[in-house]
């Protein structure tokens, strides 16, 4: 999913950084729109390994087309503008419901409750990045493990997950 237009299937597989994704779409080698198509295959490909309880082809291709026009205008909103973030459902996320926490990740367990609004996490994560307080040049980690396979299988660059241990 991320390797770039130039490259072949045969070629190795490289999982990106978000400063990889950031530097490609500004030099407009690539955008997030071809990103974004990419990831809704890997997605559809993977789907036995349950990486996702949901997600919505539509707003993932909205999101891509709008951080795209962005990109085009030398306007973006910050290096994450256009970056594969996975969001853990128990943190609310519109348009995504948001499951409870009890759920631990589990279909079968599948307590769901309508989301009104973003939580602080993601509201700050659409406006820009929660900065390290320790070192500005980075980002605030996260915890889970579904959140954690996500970026491991090279889906996405980041997640943001949960610890309730």
């Amino acid at each position: 999913m991320p390797l770039t237009s130039q490259t072949t299937s045969n070629q190795s597989f490289k999982r990106w950084t978000i400063m990889d994704y950031s530097k490609a779409y500004t030099s407009l080698q690539l955008t997030p729109t071809v990103v974004a198509e990419r990831f809704i295959e890997a997605v559809h490909e993977s789907s036995e390994m349950s990486f996702f309880i949901s997600y919505d082809t539509k707003d993932i291709r909205q999101q891509a087309q709008e951080s795209t026009l962005r990109y085009a205008k030398g306007e973006p909103i910050s290096a994450l503008d256009g970056v594969l973030i996975a969001i853990k459902d128990e943190i609310d996320c519109t348009p995504y419901p948001t499951t409870g926490s009890s759920t631990g990740g589990t279909k079968w367990l599948h307590e769901q409750r309508p989301c009104t609004n973003d939580a602080c996490s993601v509201k700050r994560l659409r406006l820009c990045a929660t900065r390290n307080p320790y070192d500005p040049n980075k980002i605030s980690g996260g915890s889970s493990s579904g959140s954690a396979a996500v970026v491991a299988a090279g889906l996405c660059p980041v997640a943001l997950g949960v610890d309730g241990g």
